[in-house]
């Protein structure tokens, strides 16, 4: 839902905002379509949706790919209408009694799929519900014409901004990690969430610019750092510009980098939106860029001029590293980063060992260490060159995996929802891990002789990217097979 999400959202704000985009208006309906089949087939037979087609159906994860679904056929795209009524058959059936945060979410998601809902929720309970619950319950409150309740979370989420000079934001549940952990929080979410209920709300509020100043200081490159993150900053930020209008698309602007002028020019009408590249060396001179700081300064209009709207920008650095050379150590982040170690054993007798022969079966064994409750963990395991993994999805090599107990069917049992067997790794995606020590296997062949290097094991939390740890790498070695 988090890549179909976007992708709609862009297209609805471009096409209301008056921007054509050839390229964007050619490339979004394949990928919406796309995504959407990929979302259809995930779907349980009670109508709900977990992280992966063989979870247990869950509350926020039905409402959020209902979210996704309603506002992608609000974008003008075609949603089976089946699916859309058995998913909100389904969130109607696990609303009564749920959490009331996801009660809160779930209100939200009717309201802003034009579904009749009726709240349950009083508003001194909604008071006390973590601001991302509030923002949403705002709006469903709204959407069903309570004025009064709608009002008072407005005046509370104006209340909860922490503001600076030029920007406002609003913070995670700080009190209910292990519930934020569950549904993907992060005050990147909230802050979008309350900015979206100001845009729909209270169109005219001050903190509302300041609070899409605050998002956008938190872009990375080409995203929030992941795609939960991301699709309620895009949405965020697309009702805000629908509300605010304003496009400096046309303006003149000034670009120096170290108060030396490097570019000036006009910014695109049809494509409301560019990209100035400087590569060191060329354009001006080598010494443009410095060592050390350097200083970027972007000025929309001409100087004396009044700035014709608001502009948004991304610097980002781009540099090419040389190899590194010898072994990599494995690194933990973060205090609640899980360990992982791995190991490759002989298939035929158990032992471990680095090196092979060629067409030997090897057992791959990742031991992960885990400190704190953890959930949709991803466990991304490179192949070294000259090992190919076996399959068990395929006619092919899936046949020698079952033999050695590695069944096609029931990942549960094995303590992951899905494996992905790819050329160059093996990934592993969990929904819930508890503590303690767990250990995922998998099984390769040797092809190739030679010498080879298996980069690190990487394992992280898919949203919280900061909570990343690697083991080390390994050197491993195939021989001729002997006749």
């Amino acid at each position: 839902m988090s890549r179909v999400l976007p992708n709609a959202m862009v297209g609805q704000a471009f096409r209301r905002l008056g921007i054509r985009n050839e390229l964007l208006e050619a490339d979004l309906p394949p990928m919406v379509a796309l995504g959407l089949q990929k979302l259809y087939g995930f779907q349980h037979n009670d109508g709900g949706w977990g992280w992966w087609y063989d979870d247990s159906t869950d509350v926020n994860q039905t409402a959020y790919v209902l979210l996704g679904l309603a506002m992608t056929e609000q974008a003008g795209f075609d949603v089976d209408d089946g699916v859309m009524e058995r998913g909100t058959g389904a969130l109607r059936r696990l609303l009564p009694g749920a959490d009331p945060r996801d009660q809160a979410y779930g209100a939200y998601v009717l309201v802003t799929a034009g579904q009749p809902v009726s709240i349950t929720l009083t508003l001194s309970e909604a008071l006390e519900l973590d601001l991302f619950s509030q923002a949403a319950l705002a709006i469903a409150f709204d959407g069903i014409g309570d004025e009064a309740s709608t009002l008072t979370l407005l005046d509370n989420l104006r209340e909860s901004a922490i503001q600076d000079a030029t920007m406002v934001h609003w913070e995670d549940d700080e009190d209910n990690i292990a519930y934020s952990r569950k549904v993907m929080g992060s005050t990147v979410r909230t802050t979008a969430m309350v900015a979206d209920a100001l845009a729909r709300l209270d169109p005219e509020s001050p903190l509302l610019p300041r609070a899409a100043n605050w998002l956008m200081a938190q872009r990375q490159g080409q995203g929030w750092g992941d795609t939960q993150k991301t699709s309620f900053a895009i949405l965020a930020l697309t009702d805000y510009l629908l509300v605010a209008q304003q496009q400096a698309a046309g303006a003149a602007y000034q670009l120096y980098i170290n108060d030396e002028l490097w570019a000036e020019g006009q910014l695109d009408q049809p494509e409301a939106s560019q990209t100035l590249i400087l590569t060191y060396g060329q354009a001006l001179s080598p010494s443009l860029l410095l060592p050390g700081e350097n200083e970027v300064q972007l000025v929309l209009g001409t100087q004396g001029e009044t700035p014709a709207g608001r502009i948004y920008y991304t610097v980002r650095l781009a540099a090419q590293r040389a190899p590194r050379e010898g072994s990599v150590p494995a690194l933990q982040t973060h205090e609640r980063s899980i360990g992982v170690q791995r190991e490759y054993r002989l298939q035929s007798n158990g032992e471990p060992a680095k090196q092979f022969e060629s067409g030997d079966l090897v057992e791959v064994r990742l031991t992960l260490d885990v400190p704190e409750e953890s959930w949709y963990v991803v466990v991304d395991d490179p192949l070294p060159a000259g090992f190919e993994a076996l399959n068990e999805r395929l006619g092919t090599t899936s046949h020698a995996a079952s033999l050695y107990e590695e069944p096609a069917y029931y990942w549960e049992r094995y303590g992951y929802n899905r494996k992905d067997v790819r050329d160059e790794s093996v990934t592993f995606f969990v929904t819930h891990l508890e503590t303690g020590e767990q250990t995922f296997t998998y099984l390769m062949r040797a092809i190739t002789g030679g010498s080879f290097t298996a980069l690190p094991t990487q394992v992280y939390p898919m949203y919280e990217p900061e909570v990343w740890s690697r083991s080390d790498s390994q050197r491993m070695q195939i021989l001729h097979a002997s006749r």
